[in-house]
């Protein structure tokens, strides 16, 4: 679970939209109403008591969980990322290859 600070967060949706819509959310452009609503919306998602998707949320969901759980906070390398990920104990409840047999 990757959670960065509501900042760096919206930093990088707002690069992710300017990629992927360039001038069409700028003002005068046709998607710039529905770029507001997307930021508005965004800028929420730490807001205790939001109804959409939210931190809240998917915390709650990943208390739920039967398997370890990840957590990656703040804004560390790649490196150091993928060194956590790794480092991490397994559990044979998130092995892929463990469900699909008992699914079989």
């Amino acid at each position: 679970f990757l959670h960065v600070p509501h900042e760096v967060r919206m930093e990088r949706l707002m690069a992710r939209e300017r990629a992927r819509y360039g001038r069409e959310i700028e003002p005068g452009g046709a998607m710039h109403a529905a770029h507001l609503e997307f930021l508005a919306w965004a800028q929420a998602y730490e807001t205790p008591g939001f109804p959409g998707r939210s931190l809240a949320r998917h915390r709650a969901w990943l208390a739920g969980l039967s398997c370890p759980v990840v957590e990656i906070a703040g804004t560390p390398s790649l490196d150091e990322s993928v060194a956590r990920v790794m480092a991490a104990p397994v559990s044979a409840m998130c092995d892929s290859s463990a469900q699909r047999e008992r699914n079989s």
